[in-house]
């Protein structure tokens, strides 16, 4: 349980800030296999975010097509906090971003009636 209380500050810190942030010897095993499992969490909860967009947003994906949401859903994630948020509150400031990246009003505001 202890490692709970600093491994797991840690880790989120190196994916936040990269692996020069992650201590030496948290993990078992060479540099580059600990970097490589590292890459494979970060994919994870980034995909993680990308579902969690889709899944509150199927009417405006729908709308946009596929390729334009998902588009769109990358770009929003990189945007400063938005990482910060808990996967269901991820999209708060989604439909304000879509109106900024000239979506249009219609999209915005399908966006916005999905959060409700």
């Amino acid at each position: 349980m202890r490692w709970l209380d600093g491994g797991q500050s840690a880790v989120m810190q190196a994916l936040d800030r990269g692996p020069a942030y992650l201590p030496e010897g948290i993990f078992a095993g060479p540099p580059e296999r600990v970097l490589a499992g590292m890459k494979v969490h970060a994919n994870t909860i980034s995909h993680a975010r990308l579902v969690a967009l889709e899944e509150t947003f199927p009417r405006t994906r729908e709308h946009l097509g596929h390729d334009q949401f998902n588009a769109h859903s990358r770009l929003f994630i990189q945007q400063p906090g938005v990482t910060a948020a808990a996967l269901a509150d991820i999209g708060a400031n989604f439909p304000a971003f879509l109106l900024e990246a000239g979506e249009g009003a219609d999209a915005a505001d399908l966006a916005r009636f999905e959060q409700c």
